[in-house]
């Protein structure tokens, strides 16, 4: 949709990426960002590719360059999110495990990790850490809970349980 300038701050990176596609005849596929012709900022995707003569000079480049204005701003709104998210997290000093049922990965954060006594950087992240450190008398109710989320028979997972720190 128009003419798009890269920002005057990505003029290094421009140069560099097109001087190594033509001295040194490699492609390249890199995101810059851009400013079109109404000063908006404006993040693409370019990936070119040299071509050459019978001396092997490169006679062209050419290239694409795709508008992921869109999905950088979902990125940004997301990791945004994430941020407020932590912050809330860390103001309520609660810790996450997640556990994703349908490939089992799982996952727990820093805090929940220190509220065991445990080093984030350690413990592997799968459901036999969690299920380790439940307290034997109830575990069984843990996954009785479970079932009956999946099964329907209740509105969310929840679960009152003792854990070993």
């Amino acid at each position: 949709d128009g003419i798009f300038y890269y920002a005057p701050h990505e003029r290094e990176k421009v140069t560099k990426m097109l001087n190594k596609c033509i001295n040194e005849h490699q492609p390249f596929n890199s995101v810059f960002e851009f400013i079109d012709a109404e000063s908006n900022k404006k993040w693409v995707k370019v990936i070119a590719q040299p071509y050459f003569e019978k001396d092997q000079k490169v006679s062209k480049v050419i290239g694409t360059i795709q508008d992921i204005t869109e999905k950088k701003n979902i990125e940004n709104k997301l990791k945004e999110n994430h941020r407020y998210l932590d912050l809330a997290l860390e103001g309520a000093n609660l810790g996450i495990w997640d556990w994703n049922l349908t490939n089992n990965d799982v996952r727990f954060d820093k805090r929940w990790a220190e509220m065991l006594g445990l080093d984030i950087d350690k413990i592997k992240m799968d459901l036999s850490t969690w299920e380790s450190r439940v307290h034997k008398d109830d575990l069984q109710s843990c996954y009785a809970d479970i079932k009956n989320y999946t099964d329907g028979k209740t509105e969310y997972y929840e679960n009152i349980h003792r854990m070993k720190h």
